[in-house]
């Protein structure tokens, strides 16, 4: 009923205001799910209304990755991911410097399976964002998936130094530790993500 409720607010916001961007906006996110056709619509208003911002394949590639992880049949989760990574390739053609889109198209290609697709990924971030601590701690992550604990330690570690409060910096430092028996390193990284986030999901 929330999506209902959501999306018959955003089309009285688009009835009392058809150039409202950031209605349209809400209302494709709301029916990428239900009705693509109809998103794909409100997305196009969107693109008529401002043709060179990034928000649009954003929002889309967001709404992809989040289809893929919900979908069972493994052609269309595979084909929602690559639509998401296309999306994201927009948006980093359009603003190279957002790193929000970086660690999104990574994580596209690693939930399909693509370690190596997302390292290089994220290789293209810091090639522009050179030591931005949120690409160096998914690297560490995607590092670590891939078995290079040593490699994972080294993202970790310099991610740290600009942003000694990352979580997922010392998590997956103190996992990669751990693999390698530097085990009393490792015990120390994790009690310093908890005391960061007690409740963490990691």
């Amino acid at each position: 009923r929330a999506r209902e409720t959501a999306e018959e607010n955003l089309r009285q916001a688009i009835r009392l205001a058809p150039r409202h961007y950031w209605a349209h906006l809400g209302l494709g996110s709301v029916l990428m799910g239900q009705n693509p056709d109809a998103a794909e619509l409100a997305f196009n208003a969107c693109r008529g209304l401002r043709p060179d911002d990034e928000a649009v394949e954003f929002v889309r590639g967001t709404q992809f990755s989040a289809l893929a992880q919900q979908e069972s049949d493994p052609a269309k989760r595979s084909k929602y991911f690559r639509a998401a990574q296309a999306d994201f390739e927009v948006v980093l053609r359009r603003n190279p410097r957002n790193v929000v889109a970086h660690i999104n198209r990574a994580r596209a290609h690693s939930r399909e399976g693509n370690l190596q697709a997302a390292l290089a990924a994220l290789d293209v971030g810091l090639r522009v964002l050179p030591a931005n601590p949120l690409l160096l701690a998914q690297r560490a992550r995607n590092r670590y998936g891939n078995r290079d604990f040593a490699g994972a330690i080294v993202d970790a570690t310099e991610a740290l130094r600009t942003d000694p409060a990352n979580e997922e910096a010392y998590h997956y430092r103190a996992r990669s530790r751990f693999l390698l028996h530097e085990i009393d390193a490792a015990l120390g990284d994790f009690n310093e993500a908890i005391r960061i986030n007690p409740w963490s999901s990691y």
